[in-house]
C-alpha cells in the first residue's frame, strides 16, 4: 500500500471503530468484544492513562479482529511511554510477523530502530529505519525521525561521511523542524571536528551551505558565508550565484542598501 494513503486509511480505520460504538451496530462476538476493548484501550492512551490502556488493550486478539495491528501497535506504544522497552520490543516485533502488510508497519519499524538505538545496536537501528524509511512518507515528522536516526546511526558506526550526508539532505528537506535543527547541530559539529573533510573551504561547499543556512532562517550565518564571493572567492565562477544569494539574503532581511 503507497504510503501517501496510509493516513486516511488508519482514520477510515478508527472511525468504522467508533461507529461501531456510537451507533451499536450488531457484530459477531469476537469482533464486538474486541472492538470494546480497543476502543477502551484508546480512550485511556489518548487520556494518558497508561495501566488501563495497557489493559485494555491486551485484550485485543492478534486476529479475527478488523483492528489487531492498531492494537499491537498502541499496546506497544503505552510500554514504550512507561519505560517498559522489552515489553514494547516484543509487542512490535509481534505485529511486524503477525500483519507485514500493516499500515503501522513503517512506524512500528520506526519504534523498533529507536529502541534498537538506544541499547546500542546500531547495525540493527540501521536495517530497522530503513525499512521503515519504505513505507513511511519521507516529509512528515515520522520521516524526519528516520531520517535523523539513520544520519546519527551512521556517526555512531563511525562512517561519517555518510551520516554528514544524511545530515545535510534533512537539513534541505526539512529547515524549519526539531528534526531539522538537530541535523544542523549534528552537522556544524562534524564540520568543526573535521574540516579536512567536513570543512566549508571550496566554492561549492560555501555556496551550499550558505543556502542552507538562507532555508534555516540563520540570516548572520548566510551573510557571513556568501560574502567571501565579495572577497577571497572572487574569481571563481559561481561568484555570480554566491552574489545572488547574498543580495537575496539582505533583501529578506530589509537591508535593500547591501543587497543592490
Amino acid at each position: 500500500m503507497s504510503s501517501s494513503v496510509l493516513p486516511l486509511v488508519r482514520c477510515a480505520c478508527l472511525g468504522l471503530l467508533v461507529g461501531w460504538s456510537v451507533l451499536g451496530a450488531t457484530v459477531p462476538g469476537i469482533a464486538r468484544e474486541a472492538g470494546a476493548a480497543f476502543l477502551a484501550g484508546y480512550r485511556a492512551f489518548q487520556n494518558e492513562d497508561w495501566e488501563a490502556a495497557a489493559a485494555e488493550l491486551a485484550r485485543v486478539p492478534s486476529d479475527q479482529f478488523l483492528l489487531a495491528d492498531y492494537g499491537l501497535y498502541f499496546l506497544g506504544l503505552v510500554h514504550v511511554r512507561t519505560g517498559r522497552e522489552e515489553q514494547a520490543q516484543v509487542v512490535f516485533e509481534r505485529l511486524l510477523q503477525e500483519h507485514p502488510d500493516s499500515v503501522w508497519r513503517g512506524d512500528t519499524a520506526l519504534e523498533l530502530a529507536e529502541l534498537a538505538f538506544g541499547q546500542e545496536w546500531y547495525a540493527q537501528a540501521l536495517k530497522l529505519a530503513r525499512r521503515a524509511r519504505k513505507a513511511l512518507l519521507a516529509d512528515d515528522r515520522a520521516g524526519h525521525r528516520v531520517a535523523l536516526l539513520i544520519a546519527r546511526a551512521y556517526e555512531q558506526r563511525g562512517e561519517f561521511r555518510q551520516a554528514y550526508r544524511e545530515y545535510q539532505d534533512l537539513r534541505a528537506a526539512a529547515p524549519d523542524t526539531s528534526a531539522g535543527r538537530t541535523a544542523k547541530t549534528h552537522s556544524q559539529r562534524l564540520q568543526a571536528l573535521q574540516p579536512e573533510a567536513f570543512g566549508i573551504a571550496t566554492a561549492q561547499q560555501v555556496l551550499d551551505e550558505a543556502q542552507l543556512l538562507q532555508k534555516e532562517g540563520d540570516v548572520a550565518a548566510a551573510t557571513e558565508l556568501a560574502a567571501r564571493f565579495r572577497t577571497g572567492l572572487r574569481a571563481s565562477p559561481l561568484r555570480p550565484d554566491g552574489l545572488l544569494l547574498l543580495a537575496d539574503v539582505y533583501a529578506r532581511d530589509d537591508r535593500i542598501e547591501a543587497a543592490v
